[in-house]
């Protein structure tokens, strides 16, 4: 019988023994492979939403002007002393429409969105969610509208925390049309082409009625942060609407105000030289502040680039820890047989042949083990990823939270873009860290059984 026909036999016999370091094995192996898949997805994720981030610029009101001219607003005095400013109109804290042309027409720019201010607005003929222990004494009880020019670049849908179920979004051309939440058509027994009606929630009983088609439903992938405390706010009851649609329901008709203007840059055009035709366009600059996405960009690389630290040192600890883990197997795998050993030896057999038939068995472990651990590696790789970069997103999330208020055009921070990881076990991977771990178990028996290879026949048989 040769060396390989008694590794099969003492496998075999071993059942234990083996299962026990073949559950070893596959355990090692899954860990490394999910730690590489969660690094090579961080990488894809954090290129792909650099690439988005860098093609965008945004213009947004500059604070210090606004209060500037908020102060030579008239002052209203109310009875206890206290004053009140109020600003005339909407346009007072808008984007203007003539300056978001100007730029629009620049060369460079290839498409825009604006997006409106988040407006309350009164439900009429379909009801909210909400919560019905909370206390509404000081909420709207109403839903909250937010207008765009061209829906599909809203934030939240670009950075996919808002996904679409059915139907579609709306585009430039559409007017009086709507897409709501999965909840709320659930609720109301809504779809597609139905009309909902809102008005003003300051004079529910007064004030005039405004129709939408629904013409989408969406789902929340991720939960949205309300922009003000109340049921009125929290995600599910957000509509999203054509661009004019708010200002007809809050009473506003003709005074829109826009929140923000985002400009994207042509795929092939210079974004610094375009970023600098922006800053030379004749509108009054001292109104806007311009919000370079680039900056945003090297947040991200930072923030994205600390998992692939995480992952790049758990991958080496669970090399070494796994190596270690292997040599202790497999020295005690080999001390429980010296008296094996010793007969082999008594019969003739080199201790290079007894070494030989050691590596044999832990080969045949490795490979049933590996063979079972193909059909586990996506699911703990997906687990895995998911974990470290949920936990990562927690860590990064009060220290960038400054920035997350900054980011309001395409809002691809890093909580809205490493949740969206796709999760892809590559066949690379699984080789590559087959034959890594197939190292280990070479490296493992060797040192385990180096010390029965520098003994003399005659201690190995003493040993017995």
């Amino acid at each position: 019988m040769n060396f390989f026909n008694r590794a099969v036999l003492s496998v075999s016999r071993r059942k234990i023994k083996t299962i026990l370091l073949m559950l070893i094995v596959m355990t090692i192996f899954c860990f490394e492979v999910a730690i590489v898949t969660c690094k090579n997805a961080n990488i894809k994720v954090q290129k792909g939403a650099v690439d988005i981030i860098e093609r965008s610029l945004r213009l947004e009101l500059n604070d210090t002007d606004y209060h500037q001219r908020l102060e030579k607003v008239p002052v209203t005095r109310l009875p206890n002393g206290a004053t009140l400013s109020q600003t005339p109109n909407n346009q007072f804290e808008s984007i203007l429409m003539e300056d978001i042309e100007v730029i629009a027409g620049l060369p460079g720019i290839d498409s825009y969105n604006i997006t409106t201010a988040t407006f309350a607005a009164n439900p009429v003929n379909f009801r909210r969610i909400e919560d019905e222990n909370a206390d509404q004494y000081s909420d709207q009880r109403g839903i909250t509208l937010r207008g765009n020019l061209d829906m599909q670049k809203d934030k939240d849908i670009i950075s996919g925390t808002l996904q679409l179920k059915e139907g579609r979004w709306a585009n430039i051309d559409d007017k009086n049309v709507c897409v709501i939440s999965e909840e709320l058509a659930q609720k109301n027994n809504l779809k597609i082409d139905d009309k909902i009606s809102f008005n003003d929630y300051r004079d529910k009983a007064g004030s005039k009625i405004y129709e939408a088609q629904i013409i989408g439903i969406y789902m929340n992938s991720k939960l949205i942060n309300q922009a003000m405390a109340g049921d009125t706010y929290r995600g599910e009851n957000l509509i999203l609407v054509d661009l004019r649609f708010p200002e007809k329901v809050t009473g506003c008709e003709g005074d829109p105000l826009y929140q923000n203007a985002t400009f994207f840059v042509e795929a092939n055009a210079d974004y610094g030289r375009v970023k600098n035709l922006i800053k030379e366009a004749n509108i009054n600059w001292k109104r806007y502040d311009l919000l370079d996405d680039s900056g945003n960009a090297e947040v991200l690389c930072e923030n994205l680039g600390s998992i692939s630290k995480i992952c790049q040192v758990m991958f080496w600890f669970c090399i070494v820890s796994g190596t270690v883990i292997l040599f202790l197997n497999f020295v005690f795998w080999i001390k429980q047989r010296i008296r094996e050993i010793g007969i082999f030896i008594s019969l003739g057999k080199s201790k290079l042949e007894i070494i030989g038939q050691f590596l044999t068995e832990a080969l045949i472990i490795f490979l049933t083990a590996i063979t079972v651990s193909i059909f586990l590696v996506p699911f703990i790789g997906k687990k895995m990823t998911n974990y470290i970069v949920l936990e990562q997103e927690k860590l990064e999330k009060e220290n960038n939270q400054i920035v997350e208020q900054q980011i309001e055009g395409p809002d691809i921070h890093n909580e809205e873009i490493i949740s969206e990881v796709e999760v892809t076990i590559e066949k690379s991977s699984i080789v590559k860290m087959g034959l890594v771990t197939m190292s280990m178990i070479v490296i493992a028996v060797f040192s385990a059984g180096s010390p029965v290879i520098k003994k003399s026949p005659m201690i190995i048989l003493s040993e017995r």
